[in-house]
């Protein structure tokens, strides 16, 4: 038997665009938080995993196979009520946009909050909603304590050396920027429709074009309504070029995780290797 929620969740077409994303964005976390939660500490009690301030846990790669389901899941839901056209889509492109997208996501999210929550921390990322990886929580990523010291000593280096590439190339692009809470709801709708050189279906583009436009015709008139007129060029340029760096890392992301496949942190069965090896 199939079940089906009772209520919809399609939002009020009078929201605009970016509210609509913002509204997305915090039910889906919700889901997220709940979700990863109960899986990963089961043995909190409830009123702390509704609560806003919830704990953070280093993650390992257990809980990476975990969150990342969690996340490719609940990015459906996200995409769903953010955007009513994406309902109207084949299974086919629904798919190939979250694959397209969720590489960027991880980016970009976990450099907003990172700067958001702990602007003072240095070598931080978001692997999750719930958990990080850390210069520190580096060495209990790879969590199959049966591998030699000297091969977990390897392993750790090459999470600290993601953590100051990628990670912090990302980091230092919102931060530089102070990113406002809709400058990167914006860069949401940017980096899920940049779709113009990998869509395999051409009738895509235009769709991703035409919501791209009033994201940033939104945003305009935000600035507008701010007295920065005479800055939105400008400011609109910085935000164009923080989703290029968000783009580039995640389109380096599966050379990197077949390297550390290679080296064995990861193996084949790991989802986010399967994800970016179009597996899945």
């Amino acid at each position: 038997r199939i079940a089906r929620f009772v209520c919809s969740h399609t939002l009020d077409k009078r929201l605009t665009l970016i509210e609509r994303v913002r509204l997305s964005y915090s039910t889906m976390n919700l889901s997220r938080r709940a979700a990863e939660l109960s899986a990963l500490q089961p043995s909190l009690h409830p009123i702390l995993t509704f609560h806003d301030a919830y704990p953070l846990k280093p993650a390992t790669l257990t809980s990476l196979n975990c969150t990342m389901r969690i996340l490719i899941t609940t990015l459906f839901d996200f995409a769903t009520s953010s955007f009513d056209e994406f309902s109207t889509l084949s299974l086919q492109n629904k798919w190939f946009l979250i694959k397209n997208f969720h590489q960027s996501f991880w980016a970009l999210e976990s450099s907003y909050r990172a700067y958001a929550l702990f602007p003072n921390v240095e070598l931080f990322h978001f692997m999750s909603l719930t958990t990080y990886l850390s210069h520190g929580s580096a060495s209990t990523f790879c969590d199959d304590q049966s591998t030699s010291l000297q091969r977990r000593d390897s392993e750790s280096r090459m999470l600290r050396g993601f953590l100051q590439g990628d990670v912090q190339r990302c980091r230092d692009a919102v931060t530089n920027a102070r990113v406002s809470e809709q400058e990167f709801l914006v860069m949401l709708i940017l980096s899920f429709w940049n779709i113009d050189v990998t869509c395999p279906d051409d009738s895509l583009i235009p769709l991703g074009r035409s919501i791209r436009s009033r994201s940033l015709e939104e945003l305009q008139e935000m600035y507008k309504r701010a007295g920065n007129e005479a800055e939105v060029a400008t400011r609109i340029g910085e935000i164009m070029s923080i989703v290029v760096v968000m783009e580039t890392c995640a389109s380096l992301m599966p050379m990197k995780l077949e390297m550390f496949r290679l080296l064995e942190i990861f193996d084949e069965e790991t989802t986010i290797y399967q994800f970016a090896k179009n597996e899945m």
